[in-house]
Order: C-alpha cells, then sequence, then structure tokens
C-alpha cells in the first residue's frame, strides 16, 4: 500500500488524499481536542508572506500536495470540542467577512464553502491572489487558469496543499471530477488535462484552505463574524479579485450594500 503522508522537508507531515476513490482517501490529519484548526498567521513563520496584504507569495514550487477531487472524503477531520448541530449548512454559499471581523487571515475576505456538516466546515478564500503564476507550479493546466492566471492563497490551514475549483461541462461525477453545486466542482491536479473526461471551462487553483471544527463556523456567525449571501456563477473566477468583497456587498442591496462603504479601521473614519 502507498504512503498515506509524505515529509516535505520543514515543512512538517504533510497528509494525502489519492483521488476520488483513493486508498487514502479518508486519511486526514488529527487535531488537537479543542484547538482551532487555523495556524499562526503565514507571515510570522514565512517572511514571504505578507499579513493582511491581498498579494502574497506562495512557495508552492518544490511542495506543491494535490487533494483529490473528493472533498467530502477529504475533510473527514475527527473534530473534537463541544457538541453542537449546525443550524443551517452554509455549502455552496458565500461567507463575507464584516467590516470588524480583523484577523488578517480573512480581514475582507470572501469565502466559497465547499462543505458544510455536522463534523465542521471547509471552505476556500476567494479574493486572495498570489503572485505565483499557475504556469509555475502547474503547467499543463495553466491554459485553463481563469484570469489573473495565478494561485489563491486558499486559507491558512495545510497552504502547501493544493485545490483545484473548476466549472466543468458536467454535473455528473467521474473519475478525476466531483461536482458540488451546479456545474461547479473539484479537479485532480495531479492528473493531466486532457485526461479528463469532462470540459474545464475555468479553473481556479487554490493553496491551503479555510477550515472550521463541529459548531465552529455557527459561533462565528453568531458571533457577527460573518455575513452569509449567495454566490454568483462568477464568484470564483472573478478577474478582479481586490473589488470581490465590496461587489458582494453592494449587490445585496439595503443593509447590507451600506457595509460596502465602510472604511478598513474605525479610526479611518
Amino acid at each position: 500500500p502507498g504512503a498515506a503522508s509524505i515529509v516535505l522537508g520543514d515543512v512538517g507531515e504533510v497528509h494525502l488524499v489519492d483521488g476520488v476513490d483513493g486508498e487514502n482517501a479518508d486519511r486526514s490529519p488529527e487535531l488537537t481536542p479543542g484547538a482551532n484548526p487555523r495556524p499562526r498567521p503565514a507571515a510570522e513563520r514565512n517572511g514571504d508572506r505578507a499579513v493582511g496584504k491581498t498579494v502574497q507569495r506562495v512557495a508552492l514550487e518544490e511542495h506543491l500536495v494535490t487533494l483529490g477531487p473528493d472533498l467530502g472524503e477529504a475533510t473527514r477531520i475527527s473534530w473534537a470540542g463541544h457538541h453542537r448541530g449546525v443550524s443551517e449548512s452554509v455549502r455552496g454559499r458565500l461567507l463575507v467577512a464584516t467590516p470588524t471581523l480583523y484577523d488578517p487571515n480573512f480581514f475582507r475576505s470572501v469565502v466559497l464553502v465547499l462543505e458544510h456538516g455536522e463534523d465542521g466546515a471547509l471552505g476556500v478564500v476567494l479574493n486572495r491572489p498570489s503572485e505565483t503564476a499557475v504556469g509555475e507550479t502547474l503547467p499543463g493546466w495553466n491554459p485553463l487558469a481563469s484570469n489573473p492566471g495565478v494561485v489563491f492563497v486558499g486559507g491558512p490551514v495545510s497552504p502547501d496543499a493544493a485545490i483545484g475549483v473548476a466549472r466543468a461541462g458536467s454535473a455528473d461525477q467521474t473519475e478525476g471530477w466531483s461536482p458540488l453545486f451546479g456545474h461547479l466542482g473539484t479537479v485532480d491536479l495531479g492528473r493531466d488535462p486532457v485526461e479528463l473526461p469532462v470540459d474545464v471551462q475555468n479553473l481556479r487553483v487554490f493553496a491551503g484552505y479555510a477550515g472550521w471544527t463541529e459548531g465552529q463556523l455557527d459561533g462565528e456567525r453568531d458571533a457577527g463574524g460573518w455575513f452569509v449571501v449567495d454566490a454568483a456563477p462568477d464568484d470564483v473566477f472573478t478577474a478582479e479579485p481586490a473589488r470581490l468583497w465590496v461587489s458582494v456587498l453592494r449587490r445585496q442591496g439595503g443593509r447590507l450594500a451600506m457595509f460596502a462603504t465602510a472604511p478598513p479601521h474605525p479610526s479611518s473614519n
């Protein structure tokens, strides 16, 4: 049997998911009981990352690990902590950071929720482009990468793992392609795109993801950390990620649209 994890220098042990039905598809890192899965801001560990800035440099050239497309399996983490049922699944919707969420990993972020259930939630930040071109790490996928054609920082969890979110012409699961909602799904970046049995129309590559333990996301929503809104078809592949937070709020109308004019910090008011 193949190894369920590999060691990448000082990155530590990285757990792998082999694919849709891979033998390691149910492997994922165990969390310390009661621990928040989000690590220290990356800039505290790596001088190439700038906390709070939209553009960052991600070092994936030698440490690219591809998560398989079956996120339902990939996110089976043995979450520890208090037991609280999920009030309402927000899978497929957007989490928009409220103006008072100052965590540098999520300040003015827009997160697409890929999975949300009793065990926790997983999503990717849509508006954190890096300076690393997709062609530097995944040259075969570069022609399919939507503008601006760079790897996006999907979140602080497993920053050396890559998730490919794509739009394809099929909503049926097949080898190397797992639909999430509508024609949006995840692709196996370890494959050659010409080998996929689906026509990939758009692609966004994310390094890392955002993760919440059981009940944690509900708690953050109750505390006023997130607005939950519907996603538009092109939010994932926007060519202007720096404007996404404002544009998503503005299109809501009413009270939510007013938050789009909030200053970056109360002292700026």
